[in-house]
């Protein structure tokens, strides 16, 4: 994200009042990944399959709309499938969320911190 932000020549950009936007989003947005793709998923096949198969399909389910979000493309399908898994390798060895949420919600602060910035003229 800071190549991205450094790239876009905007890392001047950040305004004090983007806080509680980035906070908000960051929350809500990993809460609901989280209840969908750990919660949902992991939860509903966990007496019915293997771990590691689970956490795979859990990877892939994540992955594939994120080629549309940032990072996109194949690079954003496969950083987030790779999140994915090491998110439901930690809901199951703490067996609950908190963990995994998170970690999420701190990568959403360094995300939606970093698309504010890119979008703010200078």
């Amino acid at each position: 994200m800071f190549l991205a932000v450094q790239y876009t020549d905007s890392l001047n950009n950040f305004r004090w009042w983007f806080i509680p936007f980035i906070l908000f989003f960051s929350f809500s947005n990993a809460m609901v990944e989280e209840l969908i793709f750990r919660f949902g998923i992991i939860g509903g096949l966990f007496n019915h399959y293997p771990k590691w198969t689970i956490l795979v399909l859990s990877a892939i389910l994540f992955g594939l709309p994120h080629y549309w979000g940032f990072p996109s493309g194949i690079g954003g399908v496969v950083v987030s499938g790779l999140l994915c898994y090491i998110l439901g390798k930690a809901s199951f060895e703490t067996k609950g969320l908190f963990a995994a949420w998170s970690i999420h919600f701190v990568q959403d602060i360094i995300i939606f911190s970093a698309l504010m910035m890119m979008q703010v003229g200078t």
